[in-house]
């Protein structure tokens, strides 16, 4: 069974007009579980890997951030978990995390 990890990932999320390029830096900590191999093509099925959000915070709270509630925050976070993007920086925060286990 995969071990499960919880990481802490700086992200920049897009808010807003894409053509504005809007973006708010945040922290996210996540739950990853990492992918686990078949062992059985045929009988078992490897299963994917998996993020799930924890906590989401803005890195910078100025005052535009007053008007962006938290739940808004959430779904962007949410969003953008399920990009290749976020499952690429989690693998490499978990082999990071893992090198500095031992």
């Amino acid at each position: 069974m995969a071990r499960t990890r919880t990481l802490q990932l700086r992200v920049s999320l897009p808010q807003g007009d894409p053509d504005i390029g809007a973006e708010i830096d945040c922290v996210m900590d996540v739950l990853y579980t990492p992918e686990t191999p078949s062992r059985h093509w045929d009988i078992e099925p490897g299963q994917p890997a998996d993020l799930q959000l924890v906590k989401v915070r803005p890195v910078h709270a100025f005052d535009y951030f007053v008007e962006l509630q938290q739940d808004s925050l959430e779904s962007l976070a949410e969003f953008w978990l399920e990009t290749d993007e976020a499952y690429d920086m989690a693998r490499a925060e978990s082999f990071i995390d893992r090198r500095t286990d031992r």
